[in-house]
């Protein structure tokens, strides 16, 4: 993960996937460095198609943990 004190490695667990035309919107269990939610959206013109289709396989790949 890149922060504003640089970057590190984070062990987290997905919560969720919110998924709209326009964006995917994920939500982490942040375990490791310290314990905390975190929550992440990509919009679409943020991504080039493919990795927008790639973000969608993977979306429908969790549809457990899809809301």
């Amino acid at each position: 993960m890149r922060t504003a004190q640089g970057e590190g490695l984070w062990l987290a667990n997905l919560q969720a996937i919110h998924r709209f035309e326009w964006a995917l919107s994920f939500e982490f269990d942040i375990i490791e460095p310290y314990q905390r939610s975190l929550a992440v959206t990509v919009f679409r013109d943020q991504v080039s198609p493919e990795q927008w289709r790639e973000l969608n396989v993977l979306a429908n790949m969790s549809i457990g943990n899809t809301v």
